[in-house]
């Protein structure tokens, strides 16, 4: 089955409801497509990298797709200490080539394919211009009954048309945990085609707002190597006369060879 790259996204300025649109969870982690071929499962990166070897608790993605071939695209997260998704441990893992050093950091942060897309099955082609080209909804439907979600492979969960009250969640979510759990969310057309490599008009991405004037109320500390440095601050911002959680600002180092 020939890869593709995996499709891109817009940019909105703020969320929004629409019947016209779906919305999904942003996840703060790997994009993967999951390349299912008689039995056997690589993880092909946007570049093209394979990451199969940095995560193999994913390596049964085969056993999780009731056909032969398909092309499965999501995000690979990594967990935290708290059960949430971390983008810290995912950066950590990413580095990774020592199948011990892997090992360890599977029990520490194991890794979830949270599978959102379907780009071809068996024979057949779903993307735009092909004789068998699915819209999103069409798509959604083929994933649902192909795929096998269980354990560290899942389907990621989509709400019909209200992408304000989806945002709400994930503000709520990143609060309550203190970081940025999620990035934001997904808004997708319902008819919209998949385009490989390219910002479709069908997908756009609403981030949580990185600007702005804020106050410094804290800081966290890194995880993995960088356990004994800072890893972000926690940022707030004046709201009746108190002080609302906004979100962490991080930096990124490269790991240690």
């Amino acid at each position: 089955m020939q890869a593709v790259s995996p499709m891109l996204a817009q940019t909105a300025r703020e969320a929004f409801d629409s019947p016209d649109h779906i919305f999904d969870l942003k996840y703060n982690g790997m994009r993967i497509v999951g390349h299912v071929e008689d039995g056997s499962a690589s993880l092909v990166g946007r570049g093209g990298a394979d990451f199969t070897a940095q995560f193999p608790e994913l390596a049964d993605l085969a056993k999780h797709a009731r056909v032969k071939r398909a092309l499965l695209d999501g995000e690979v997260v990594c967990l935290g200490e708290d059960g949430l998704p971390d983008f810290n441990a995912v950066q950590n893992r990413h580095g990774k080539r020592d199948p011990l050093a892997v090992q360890a950091m599977m029990r520490r942060h194991p890794a979830l394919f949270q599978v959102f897309d379907v780009v071809a099955v068996d024979e057949f082609d779903l993307t735009a211009g092909s004789s068998s080209q699915a819209t999103q909804m069409q798509r959604l439907e083929v994933l649902e009954r192909i795929l096998v979600p269980d354990g560290s492979v899942r389907l990621s969960p989509w709400v019909d048309g209200t992408g304000t009250d989806l945002m709400e969640h994930v503000l709520a979510v990143n609060e309550k945990a203190g970081r940025q759990v999620f990035d934001g969310i997904m808004a997708k057309t319902k008819g919209g085609l998949y385009y490989p490599g390219a910002r479709g008009e069908g997908w756009q991405k609403v981030k949580i707002p990185r600007w702005g004037n804020f106050v410094i109320c804290g800081y966290t500390f890194g995880t993995g190597w960088r356990e004994d440095m800072m890893g972000a601050v926690v940022l707030g911002t004046p709201v009746d006369g108190g002080l609302r959680w906004v979100g962490c600002a991080g930096w990124a180092a490269p790991a240690p060879a």
